[in-house]
């Protein structure tokens, strides 16, 4: 579910711009397949707003005369969540929809959401707008692919349009419908006739009867660039502003001989280049390995372009009663907030807000198609290959390094996949690591110095402030294994123990995170720390947790070492160090 605080500081009302980008006067005619509309307005009255029932007949009325050809309709439901004071009908604009006891459709279905309330308190006219933008974030959530999703909220007799996006959520012009009573006809034709890309769906993603396939410019492999995709993403965020990303599976494409598993990925970031791409294709000429190979790449533009045309003020400022944790939805997980410890969230650190900084924030939306296809690392099926997968996941570390002079920095378990190597290969790698956004290029690093990683795996000193090294994405690997070995309960290693000294290790507080690492990673507390938390099953594997511990965090005149040897020789004995005690306790 949606969490008020999302929304402060990133809601706009009355755009100016907003309806004459969106509703042109000339596109305000409702949308008919009839040559003659003389007797429209006899035929279909202004909508009841007071009467359920006859809102139901009225929707009716609207679909028969006006979607012609087209599969599109309207629907509604009652939502049960709101205030008995409150009389609210939710509408939906759908693709296609057949009628299942009352449900209401799949939110991936929804290409358009609006709310009819009426008898709304005028001093509650803030719950009721939040209440609505609850309901059109959790629309937009459910496809994250897509760019934007417009929406509509009537408000007693006031019609707002409202479109939401990865920044934010903005509205045109208020009108009283009860002074035009026909307007919000006219906007129901707009909706109806909007073609897909002005009705904010992903540009690239395509239908064909129950295929759902990609088509892009950069991939002449197929033909006509087309890339078959699994319908459901298999990865996507929970929350709609900020940077985040969506994943689908393309299994073997049938029109390509010997085409590859590969990852569709679509990422908002805040980039302005797609870095990710950029730094694939120097891995991959470089042949660093365990690195995934970029297969195909599509910029799909960005906020600006989106919202451009559009003038932005000061934000709407919701009363802080809505705002307040005890009002807002029991499950909730924010991004760069204090973090549920069964999704760590990645960290920048970096954004500083400059004396001409935009209203709001400029994301980049990208396409990236890579290769291969794995699993995540939670469904290991045994120790052995779990330590297989780490060990080749140092390989690539260390490949990526000393090939392509990049470090990872953000090394996490959500970063490594599971793949099957190629039996006539002994190079070839089980463990990958994926996304690249965080990676640093030693050859051309950045001005300002930033925070990096994710939440429980950054090393102790990039919590303390250090430079990022080769070693800090090492010890990142450490994290993951004691990670497995602690709250892994066989399925999967989302949920932390509720005593477990890794709670210590999350949230935004950085210093506290920095001290309680640092503390349980001295060599009695650590100890302690493998001998009371790790599983029944890790046990006998506690010998490579104090192997990987001495190689990582050496006593050097009677002190915890935690700084990072530059030369040669211990960059190898490291990396080789690791690789070995993964390989001597996997047994291979």
């Amino acid at each position: 579910m949606i969490s008020g605080s999302e929304l402060e500081g990133v809601v706009y009302r009355s755009v100016v711009g907003y309806d004459a980008k969106y509703f042109p006067q000339d596109s305000l005619q409702p949308y008919s397949t009839s040559d003659t509309q003389s007797d429209i307005y006899t035929v279909l009255p202004p909508l009841p707003l007071q009467n359920r029932v006859e809102q139901i007949a009225w929707l009716d009325k609207f679909n028969n005369k006006y979607s012609g050809d087209t599969a599109r309709r309207f629907v509604h439901h009652y939502p049960a969540d709101l205030p008995s004071e409150i009389s609210a009908t939710v509408v939906y604009l759908v693709e296609r929809y057949t009628s299942n006891l009352g449900k209401p459709p799949s939110d991936e279905d929804v290409l358009v959401v609006g709310l009819l309330q009426t008898d709304v308190d005028p001093l509650r006219k803030d719950e009721s707008m939040f209440r609505f933008c609850e309901l059109a974030m959790k629309t937009f959530t459910a496809r994250p692919d897509r760019r934007f999703l417009h929406a509509f909220h009537v408000h007693n007799s006031i019609l707002e349009m409202w479109t939401f996006d990865r920044a934010g959520a903005y509205s045109g012009e208020m009108f009283d419908i009860e002074e035009n009573p026909h307007y919000l006809t006219h906007i129901f034709g707009r909706y109806m006739s909007m073609d897909d890309n002005e009705i904010g769906l992903n540009p690239v993603l395509q239908k064909d009867g129950h295929e759902v396939f990609l088509k892009l410019k950069g991939y002449p492999q197929a033909s006509n660039g087309r890339i078959s995709i699994e319908k459901v993403a298999f990865v996507k965020q929970d929350y709609l502003v900020g940077p985040g990303t969506t994943c689908f599976k393309a299994p073997g494409n049938s029109e390509l001989a010997g085409a590859p598993d590969m990852v569709v990925k679509f990422a908002w970031s805040q980039n302005t280049t797609c870095v990710e791409k950029e730094l694939l294709e120097f891995v991959n000429s470089r042949n660093v390995r365990g690195i995934m190979k970029l297969e195909a790449y599509e910029d799909l533009g960005d906020i600006a372009q989106l919202r451009q045309g559009l003038q932005f003020e000061q934000p709407y400022t919701f009363s802080s009663f809505h705002l307040e944790p005890e009002n807002l939805c029991r499950d909730e997980t924010l991004p760069g907030t204090a973090v549920s410890p069964s999704s760590p969230e990645t960290v920048d650190d970096s954004r500083v807000e400059e004396e001409a900084a935009p209203k709001f924030e400029n994301l980049r939306f990208d396409c990236i198609v890579t290769s291969p296809l794995g699993r995540a690392l939670d469904t290991f099926s045994s120790i052995p290959e779990l330590l297989t997968v780490l060990r080749d996941v140092v390989h690539a570390l260390r490949s990526l390094y000393l090939k392509a002079n990049i470090l990872h920095r953000d090394i996490s378990p959500h970063n490594i996949i599971i793949t099957t190597g190629e039996a006539d290969n002994s190079d070839a790698s089980s463990g990958f690591l994926i996304d690249l956004d965080l990676a640093l290029d030693l050859s051309n690093p950045p001005v300002e110095r930033r925070l990096m990683g994710s939440q429980g795996f950054m090393a102790i000193g990039i919590l303390g402030g250090d430079d990022h090294t080769y070693r800090h994405d090492l010890e990142s690997v450490f994290y993951v294994f004691l990670w497995m070995a602690i709250c892994h309960d066989g399925t999967t290693s989302a949920h932390v123990p509720k005593e477990s000294r890794l709670n210590t290790w999350l949230g935004s507080d950085f210093l506290a995170a920095f001290f309680a690492k640092r503390k349980h990673m001295q060599p009695e507390e650590f100890s302690r720390l493998i001998e009371e938390e790790c599983t029944e099953r890790f046990l006998s594997y506690l010998p490579l947790a104090n192997t990987m511990h001495h190689l990582l965090f050496p006593v050097r005149n009677g002190r915890m070492f935690i700084g990072t040897d530059e030369e040669s020789e211990s960059v190898d004995r490291l990396y080789e160090g690791m690789i070995a005690a993964f390989e001597l306790y996997g047994g291979f």
